[in-house]
């Protein structure tokens, strides 16, 4: 259990790092995702940082600059760090900006000087056309030809259409490692993310639109069901918390997209 001051127990955290359910490096940023958005980043982020670079080694005593590309980067501790940021990031548009800005905070003061970074992962992004083609992209890469927004939908929340391209995937969720080496994560671990979050605010049906988004993005059934439990372990431990009752699964999805296949081979054949 969290200790009164609200920082997580390292058999706590022990258990998602012996998880093997869990893809190898995800349980950290899954943890710091669903930690942010339940509004005790300030606790557990540098508690999580602690806890995933512990097994690396001590950090180098001086500060060094961080190189751009990720994959670049000689200090595994400082990649740890750089990805924990990244998820931060990708989830300030879900769990709240304030919430994210202080998890970031937080974690810089909890540094070592040897793991300090000061990469920039979004230098040179503008609100331009450029950005709406990332926007445009991503969007289309994780909900495929199920856009929530179409026909008269999307003519009466052209808003909401503008933020999602320009703002939610043309800025926050990109870059990813596979199109831009700054980037830290990938897509499967950008949705991982993405999910971590949603799990944790109970958003029904986002979780449905992101479930499937992970499938589509490479993530199994099982590790797709296993970031859902994982967060839900952590809302628990966090917050007390219950953030499963009610909310879909991904076999729910699964038997959807099959239906849905299914349908699709009948009216071929038609």
């Amino acid at each position: 259990m969290s200790d009164s001051s609200g920082v997580p127990s390292s058999a706590f955290l022990d258990s998602l790092v012996s998880n093997t359910r869990l893809a190898p490096d995800t349980w950290y940023l899954i943890a710091a995702a669903a930690s942010v958005t339940l509004g005790m980043g300030d606790t557990w982020v540098p508690a999580i940082y602690a806890h995933a670079v512990a097994p690396l080694g001590p950090a180098p005593a001086e500060t060094t600059p961080s190189p751009p590309v990720f994959e670049e980067d000689p200090l595994p501790r400082r990649k740890v760090v750089r990805r924990l940021k990244e998820a931060i990031t990708k989830g300030a548009i879900i769990l709240g900006v304030p919430r994210a800005i202080s998890a970031s905070i937080a974690l810089k003061d909890a540094l070592e000087p040897g793991d300090k970074d000061d990469s920039f992962v979004r230098e040179g992004y503008e609100l331009d056309g450029k950005t709406e083609q990332r926007g445009h992209e991503a969007l289309h890469r994780i909900y495929r030809d199920q856009m929530p927004l179409v026909g008269d939908d999307r003519k009466e929340m052209r808003d909401v259409e503008w933020y999602s391209y320009n703002v939610i995937y043309g800025v926050f969720m990109a870059p990813i490692s596979d199109t831009d080496s700054r980037a830290p994560l990938s897509l499967r671990e950008t949705e991982m993310v993405v999910l971590s979050c949603l799990v944790a605010l109970r958003a029904k049906l986002e979780i449905k639109w992101h479930l499937r988004g992970n499938l589509w993005a490479g993530v199994t059934e099982e590790e797709v069901e296993a970031v859902q439990c994982a967060v839900e372990e952590v809302a628990k431990e966090c917050v007390g918390l219950d953030v499963r009752t009610g909310m879909p699964r991904v076999q729910d999805i699964v038997k959807i997209l099959n239906e849905q296949e299914a349908q699709k081979a009948v009216e071929k054949n038609d």
